[in-house]
């Protein structure tokens, strides 16, 4: 295995057997939280995580986000729990030999589940708080109608400038393509990991470019024939096993946003994400098409960071969204997918 796919490698399988975990826990457990609100679940967990003997004293925390909880609720919870904690515990910059506590937000059919990873001095405690989905706010529909949803498929530390699913089976991963600043790599995901098929180099341009940019285009059923759009130039794309890459002199202009089908009633929407900073945390919105854009969202996802792109996969079953997250550093690659929300 290369070091750039222990870098991007998402471990799927520990995913499925934490969330298995997870749920007999909440199934069994009678001494996790109760609590009524993000901010007691929040709190009760840094009393937790402050009653693990020979705990370190001092960690940089990393908070993440993998459930669609709105990030505004996120951050109240990671709010919280820093109060509680006791900000002095909490130093601002991840040096060695400085100890990471690792705080998610993850989520079951029934319940939305904050997990402390704490380091001791004998290896690493766990520590789990719960509350109840129905009980918390909203975790990103506007009109409750309809809900949009992400999965985090990959992730890493080198820019990423676009990546999109090729394949056709929502219950599987990928194909998989990922376009950073001077390549373009195709995924394939067997045994629960990602095996990389192909490499092409994408043509430098003789241009210097002060933001890199680049977009893969597929047309809606024809997901192994479509381009790659640059800055100065466009690709004509074709997949197989392999990568075919042709490149010219073609610049065209870069989409605003890209449909999506929902899988509840068939419909069509516009995603788009909101234009804000790209240093500040961004939102995934949907409208119908045929509305304006003053129109409000039929549902809206709170992001872990700036969008850098949005692409259309899956016969627009599902969408292709890379997001730099800005606590961790990382390029993540979520899957997004429109539902009914009951």
């Amino acid at each position: 295995m290369s070091a750039n796919q222990k870098l991007s490698l998402l471990p799927l399988r520990g995913r499925f057997f934490l969330i298995s975990f997870l749920g007999v826990l909440i199934l069994c457990g009678p001494s996790l939280c109760r609590a009524d609100s993000l901010e007691d679940v929040a709190r009760a967990l840094a009393r937790k995580v402050s009653a693990i003997p020979q705990r370190e004293k001092r960690y940089f925390l990393s908070w993440q986000n993998r459930s669609s909880l709105a990030h505004e609720h996120s951050q109240a919870l990671k709010d919280a729990f820093t109060d509680e904690f006791g900000g002095a515990n909490i130093i601002e910059k991840q040096e060695p030999p400085s100890h990471t506590l690792q705080v998610s937000i993850e989520e079951t059919p029934a319940f939305y589940v904050l997990v402390a990873k704490v380091p001791t001095a004998d290896g690493e405690a766990t520590r789990i708080t719960r509350i109840d989905r129905g009980a918390s706010p909203s975790a990103g529909t506007a009109g409750g109608q309809y809900h949009l949803s992400k999965q985090l498929i990959w992730q890493q530390q080198e820019p990423i400038l676009d990546a999109v699913e090729t394949g056709d089976d929502p219950s599987k991963l990928g194909p998989l393509l990922i376009l950073n600043r001077d390549k373009l790599l195709l995924y394939r995901h067997e045994n629960d990991h990602w095996e990389l098929l192909d490499t092409k180099r994408i043509p430098t341009s003789e241009k210097g470019v002060r933001a890199p940019r680049g977009e893969i285009r597929f047309s809606p059923g024809r997901e192994m024939q479509g381009s790659v759009a640059l800055p100065d130039q466009s690709c004509d794309l074709t997949i197989t096993e392999k990568i075919e890459l042709s490149c010219g002199g073609i610049s065209h202009p870069w989409r605003e946003g890209t449909f999506l089908a929902s899988t509840c009633e068939g419909g069509v929407w516009w995603l788009q994400a909101e234009a804000g900073d790209w240093s500040a945390p961004d939102r995934l919105l949907v409208r119908k098409p045929s509305l304006p854009k003053s129109a409000p969202p039929g549902a809206e996802l709170e992001l872990s960071g700036p969008s850098l792109s949005i692409s259309t996969g899956r016969r627009m079953q599902g969408d292709t969204a890379v997001v730099f997250n800005l606590s961790t550093g990382n390029y993540e690659v979520y899957r997004i997918t429109l539902a009914c929300a009951n």
